[in-house]
């Protein structure tokens, strides 16, 4: 019996054909297709995303894109390129479908970059007053600093499609770290957040085996968990020895974790699941979905890192309520 999958754009019902690949696949589907424009030449670095941006992919050289682990049932298929117009399919995938599904090309029209309008108001967390002077980069460019009244307002700044990331910081103090995800047009953000002032730590532990003071500061919890011996723990210590060129490149001697190129994301994969789910990323305390942690965060801005491959190590904190592909925990200097 023919297989298909349904796509919607306005008034114009597009029908893909289905492979026979992977019927073992369970009631999960992979979606397939290329992304061309309107002289029919493939365009690379699209992305393409389902279900709230959790399950998103970039195309590659030759303009085709996978999305995995897709569950049957209506969503909406967005497609984002920079230059281009974005493109929103309603999608139809019935139960009775499994395997690979082949949507065919996807068609963009030309139109502009997406662009950020920004504002921040940011506060010294003791003394509720403002932080003045406090550099804010987006994306790992510096697009101002906040004026006398801890404020921050520009029009127009360079962004990306999908996930994005503004970092605020001064001397003096922790960095503020937040990301979001832009699908559209004009966007427009707005960040109020505090900042802990950095005193200097007097230290509590020190360990004679290789002279390291541990359990101190803001990174007592790190320093806590990494003694107990459960997880994989690199400093900054570390981070310097091996001087990688991505976060990522930490994470690819360790047993159980996977580092895949996809297009051209980054994604980190459970060995023990058949590479079907990743760990749980918390960068700053701040859990995130689905993301690309080489586009997140630079390792020279890496303080240290802690990997857990599975349920039974990964420490309540970082866990939730089901979590069985553990969690990798980012401190940033």
């Amino acid at each position: 019996m023919p297989r298909s999958l349904v796509l919607t754009v306005c008034c114009v019902v597009v029908v893909g054909g289905v492979g026979r690949a992977q019927e073992d696949a369970g009631k999960f589907v992979t979606l397939r297709g290329m992304v061309i424009d309107t002289s029919f030449r493939p365009v690379p670095g699209v992305l393409v995303y389902l279900s709230w941006a959790r399950i998103f992919s970039l195309s590659d050289d030759e303009g085709k894109f996978t999305l995995a682990e897709v569950e049957p049932g209506v969503d909406t298929l967005q497609v984002r390129g920079r230059g281009f117009m974005p493109r929103a399919f309603r999608s139809f995938v019935p139960d009775s479908v499994h395997g690979i599904i082949d949507i065919g090309n996807v068609k963009l029209h030309p139109g502009p970059p997406p662009t950020l309008a920004l504002s921040a108001t940011v506060y010294d967390t003791l003394q509720d007053q403002p932080v003045a002077g406090a550099q804010v980069m987006v994306n790992d460019s510096v697009v101002g600093e906040t004026d006398t009244t801890g404020v921050f307002s520009a029009t127009e700044i360079p962004i990306d499609w999908g996930i994005n990331a503004v970092l605020v910081r001064r001397v003096g103090y922790s960095p503020l770290f937040r990301t979001f995800w832009v699908g559209e047009l004009n966007a427009h953000r707005s960040l109020t957040g505090v900042m802990r002032r950095q005193a200097v730590d007097l230290p509590a532990v020190v360990v004679e085996g290789d002279r390291v003071i541990f359990s101190y500061g803001r990174m007592r919890e790190f320093w806590r968990r990494r003694e107990r011996g459960v997880g994989r723990f690199f400093t900054r210590a570390d981070i310097e020895r091996r001087n990688p060129i991505r976060v990522t490149d930490m994470l690819r001697t360790i047993p159980g974790i996977s580092v895949v190129r996809v297009g051209s994301t980054t994604q980190i994969r459970s060995t023990r699941f058949g590479g079907r789910c990743g760990p749980r990323i918390w960068i700053h305390g701040m859990q995130l979905f689905d993301s690309d942690l080489d586009l997140l965060v630079h390792p020279q801005d890496v303080e240290a890192i802690e990997v857990y491959r599975g349920s039974g190590e990964t420490p309540a904190e970082f866990s939730g309520a089901f979590n069985p592909c553990g969690a990798i925990v980012i401190w940033t200097r």
